[in-house]
């Protein structure tokens, strides 16, 4: 068995400098509304910003067990580390709570990181994957010559 606290510290500190800021994201299952009296499937995110990273990851774990959290993941690039007294400036003066440090809560309109949050990139991840059908076996069989 995988012990994914100890395998998601790794990966952290592989990507992180201790006490960097990070966005930790949850996404629950969609959930169908009336807007505007047409159904419609929304989802509610939930979004905290943590420089401890050892409660990033108890909360992720805690997340992820969550029957109605369909995704659970952070954020890769480096963030800007006064993000948080510049929102939290602007958030106050339209009398709204400070964004969360360290903790997640229900994420709203401009709650969440945008590119100039961003402070810097130290990896690029790319995941690419062919297209084929659905239940495709990984590698197409090659024919057998000479029979």
């Amino acid at each position: 068995m995988i012990d994914t606290k100890y395998t998601t510290e790794q990966f952290l500190s592989a990507l992180f400098p201790p006490k960097s800021l990070i966005e930790l994201r949850a996404i629950e299952q969609p959930t169908n509304v009336l807007r505007k009296g047409k159904p419609e499937k929304v989802a509610t995110n939930h979004s905290g910003y943590y420089d401890d990273h050892a409660a990033l990851i108890a909360d992720a774990a805690l997340l992820s067990e969550c029957e109605d959290i369909a995704g659970v993941f952070f954020t890769l690039n480096f963030l800007n580390p006064d993000l948080l007294t510049e929102r939290n400036e602007a958030r106050r003066s339209r009398g709204l709570d400070r964004r969360p440090i360290n903790r997640y809560k229900q994420a709203g309109r401009g709650d969440t990181t945008s590119d100039g949050d961003t402070a810097g990139r130290n990896v690029i991840l790319i995941d690419i994957d062919p297209v084929r059908p659905a239940f495709a076996p990984p590698r197409p069989k090659r024919p057998v010559h000479g029979k």
